[in-house]
């Protein structure tokens, strides 16, 4: 609402656009696959699609990593056609076309939370390295802009990103305990019996 009242709108609504396109393209895939998606969660920079893909190989959850990023350019080269047959649309089209481009080749950075930085975790099977990496990237350029160029945006996306990282990562390790914690719970009960 807030975006429609500054005038930005057509980008509130294109970037949301993209957003559930890209969610859509990795749960399309992912059903493909035989695996079932259960939510739909939406997060300050992006969403992100619960699915439970563990008895999958590697090659096939890197393809459901890849297809988001595939859907947002196949759209963004779709709705780049239209601006030729149909040039008295071109700002809103533009607008399309812009929010589904630039997300979907950002998010192919080796970077994680980003799919590129998952799917570099999946290859090489190092994730404390890619963590590391990740902060290391948002925590520089948290830096370069406070000292060189002062953008609000980019600097509270670097806070959430980090945040994000070093959440999952506990959050993560936090439910590994709990889930050996009731195994060993159940184990007793049984030995009890």
């Amino acid at each position: 609402m807030i975006a429609f009242l500054c005038g930005f709108g057509w980008v509130a609504v294109a970037l949301l656009s993209a957003v559930l396109i890209h969610e859509l393209a990795h749960a399309l895939v992912a059903s493909r696959l035989g695996v079932r998606t259960d939510k739909l969660r939406l997060l300050p920079f992006g969403a992100e699609i619960s699915i439970d893909c563990a008895f999958l190989s590697t090659d096939k959850k890197v393809l459901i990593l890849l297809a988001g990023s595939v859907g947002n350019i196949i759209l963004a080269v779709c709705l780049s056609s239209l601006l030729w047959l149909f040039p008295q649309v071109f700002l809103v089209v533009e607008i399309l076309v812009v929010a589904n481009a630039v997300p979907g080749i950002l998010n192919m950075l080796p970077i994680y939370p980003l799919d590129g930085g998952k799917i570099l975790y999946l290859v090489t099977g190092k994730r404390k390295w890619v963590i590391w990496f990740s902060n290391l990237f948002f925590g520089v350029l948290f830096v370069a802009s406070c000292v060189f160029f002062f953008n609000a945006a980019l600097l509270l996306m670097c806070v959430v990103m980090i945040i994000s990282i070093n959440f999952e990562l506990k959050s993560t390790n936090y439910a590994t305990y709990i889930k050996t914690l009731d195994k060993f719970c159940v184990d007793l009960t049984k030995k009890k019996k």
